[in-house]
């Protein structure tokens, strides 16, 4: 009885635990997205997710800008395949019966406007869908049938077509295609035909004619038939609207902006923000290569004082186009017959004004996006902190674009990159720690710059004087993935970076990732030698052959070493269609000498005779007669071995 008391509980506690009331909060009432915007809160944003648009297998994974480009592409155009069989073939899948049903797996196929009837509310639909060309081939089709066409509809129709060019929309401003919005270039083109046709049809008011004048300025299809449009206008006492005086200034001649400022304070047209941003480009425009930066900053100081003088507040646009006008490529990406007149002291004035310009918008509550230029204040902006090596400017300028309060950001992979890649360059031109260049470079590379040629070329140079084994295996492991051991260059000054190491200070976790990062190097070079396809093909060149021995001795695998050196003398490895290596070539002296001195030191004398054949071909005779006696005294060769080797060296021609 006494173990059951144990086990089982008394009458009374039982009754106890069950009288216990269970008291039920009441529910919080929360809006619908407010648990979404906590998450969003706690989480923040990710700056490098549109790299995560590429892991679907870690081998495809890019790493170079070009890489990302054909990637995103070749998943989107694929996307775009699969819908176009969808719409082209819908009875393939009318057997599907999924539960609910999602229409974006039946997409219908759009209606050819040739098979539309041709009624006015068509039109409509296609002009609402800007679907320029549909819509210019519809209305064409109703003029051919003599199915009258309103006014109205006309108008809409003439306004959608000298706002695209008669084109359909270019493809920055796709919603739905990524890819194809970010790398999708399409060239400004202005078909005259229709637009001109309703311009005539059309009754001639402010707003048609000032529409004629934007489509004809945006598009550079004549400036002088603008021009004569807003003539006429003025002659017939007509307002332009604000947009066609906006698009005049910008593509106008400069000395032509101060008529039509002129012209719009006689028609009490207020100017808004695109006037100036119109005005400052035609300012630009008109100073010289040798305008200096105190007549610049004055001009500009200008128009930015008419600005605040009509509490128009200037946009990122603005600012951009201010800095633009300090800075200047450098050498490599310009003419080198550009005169550099002035240049130290734009850059001053460009720094500057940069400063002025973060001040304010440091201390906005929001930075709001006003148009599709915006963006570009962050690369120029960028640029001229690269341009005057000014680090904490740059500081400045990354904290502000990843500022929750910032709402302008970059397209990636194209200027979000180049904002990335000035900002690590800077950082690499400017460190004085390894250590610090080791946490910015592994932050941004390659989730935001991609491994450009340019870019191991400046990490190299920066890696040249100072040992870093973690820094320089990542370098050297991110070259790797994109394909640049195939670059001679970029592969002998990696070569000589890691036997530059100071392999003795490595720690024994150190040593084992030198060894298999050696071999897969090795084993990369070897493979590209055997390509079958002409263009790939990458044959062992001497020096190649000679450091990759090297640097497999200092891993203690003297064996593939040694067989890596007879292949210089195997002739089905030197001749023939398939030929794997060039034996012509040249490698610095002192790296044959640290091979022989290994042998020397292993008394390896089949490794030590190898590389001594190879010095015949560098060395005089006195320096080879000293290196075989050293060779004689440390292995001990015999009488015969040491006449044969000086047999060699003597029938040697000088």
């Amino acid at each position: 009885m006494h173990r059951l008391g144990i086990i089982i509980p008394r009458r009374g506690a039982a009754t106890a635990s069950a009288t216990k009331k269970i008291v039920i909060q009441p529910k919080i009432k929360r809006g619908p997205t407010e648990l979404l915007e906590a998450l969003a809160a706690t989480v923040g944003p990710d700056p490098t997710a549109p790299h995560f648009a590429f892991i679907d297998d870690p081998a495809t994974i890019p790493s170079q800008a070009a890489t990302k480009r054909n990637y995103l592409l070749a998943k989107e155009l694929g996307r775009r395949a699969a819908r176009g069989l969808a719409e082209e073939w819908p009875t393939l899948f009318a057997f599907d019966r999924e539960v609910p049903r999602l229409d974006v797996f039946r997409p219908q196929k759009t209606l050819d406007p040739a098979l539309m009837e041709p009624t006015e509310s068509k039109l409509d639909e296609l002009i609402e869908a800007r679907r320029v060309e549909d819509a210019a081939m519809l209305f064409e089709k109703m003029r051919g049938d003599n199915v009258e066409v309103s006014a109205k509809a006309q108008r809409k129709l003439f306004l959608l077509l000298t706002y695209y060019g008669g084109k359909n929309p270019p493809t920055f401003e796709n919603i739905e295609w990524h890819a194809l919005r970010v790398f999708g270039v399409d060239q400004p083109e202005w078909k005259a035909d229709l637009i001109e046709l309703l311009y005539e049809t059309l009754e001639k008011d402010a707003e048609i004619k000032s529409a004629m004048i934007c489509g004809f300025s945006k598009y550079k299809a004549g400036d002088a038939k603008a021009l004569s449009i807003f003539k006429e206008m003025q002659a017939a006492k007509e307002v332009p609207h604000i947009e066609a005086y906006n698009s005049l200034i910008a593509s106008l001649k400069p000395n032509q902006s101060g008529e039509l400022l002129k012209s719009m304070a006689d028609n009490k047209l207020q100017p808004n923000v695109d006037t100036f941003n119109s005005l400052l480009v035609a300012l630009k425009k008109s100073f010289h290569a040798e305008a200096g930066p105190i007549k610049k900053i004055k001009e500009f100081s200008r128009v930015l004082g008419e600005m605040k003088q009509l509490k128009i507040q200037p946009t990122l646009h603005t600012y951009a186009i201010i800095l633009s006008a300090f800075y200047s490529p450098p050498p490599m990406e310009r003419d080198t017959k550009t005169p550099d007149t002035g240049k130290s002291a734009d850059k001053a004035a460009g720094i500057t004004a940069l400063a002025e310009f973060l001040q304010v918008l440091e201390k906005a509550a929001k930075v709001e996006l006003h148009g599709i230029h915006d963006h570009t204040f962050f690369t120029i902006a960028m640029k001229i902190c690269q341009d005057c090596g000014n680090v904490d400017m740059a500081n400045r300028v990354l904290s502000l674009y990843t500022d929750a309060r910032n709402e302008v950001k970059m397209p990636a992979f194209t200027y979000e990159n180049s904002f990335y890649e000035s900002y690590l360059l800077l950082n690499i031109e400017t460190a004085v720690s390894l250590d610090e260049l080791e946490k910015v470079y592994k932050k941004f590379v390659p989730n935001y710059v991609g491994i450009s040629r340019w870019l191991v070329y400046r990490m190299l140079n920066k890696l040249r004087d100072q040992d870093h084994w973690n820094l320089s295996r990542r370098l050297i492991e991110d070259s790797i993935n994109a394909q640049h051991l195939e670059v001679a260059s970029i592969a002998g000054r990696l070569r000589g970076l890691l036997i530059g190491l100071d392999f003795t200070a490595l720690s024994p976790f150190q040593r084992e990732e030198f060894t298999m990062l050696v071999r897969k190097m090795v084993d990369v070079w070897i493979e590209y030698s055997r390509f079958k396809d002409e263009r790939k093909k990458r044959k062992l060149t001497f020096s190649t052959v000679i450091e990759s021995a090297l640097l497999l001795t200092r891993i203690g695998d003297d064996a593939k070493a040694l067989d890596l050196l007879q292949l210089l003398f195997d002739e089905s490895a030197t001749t023939g269609e398939e030929a794997s290596v060039d034996t012509a070539g040249f490698v610095h002296d002192r790296r044959l000498v640290e091979l022989f001195d290994h042998a020397l030191r292993q008394k390896n004398v089949e490794m030590a005779t190898v590389v001594l054949e190879l010095m015949s071909r560098f060395f005089s005779k006195a320096q080879l007669q000293y290196q075989a006696s050293r060779l004689s005294e440390r292995c001990g060769l015999n009488k015969d071995q040491t006449r044969i080797i000086e047999g060699f060296i003597r029938l040697r021609p000088q």
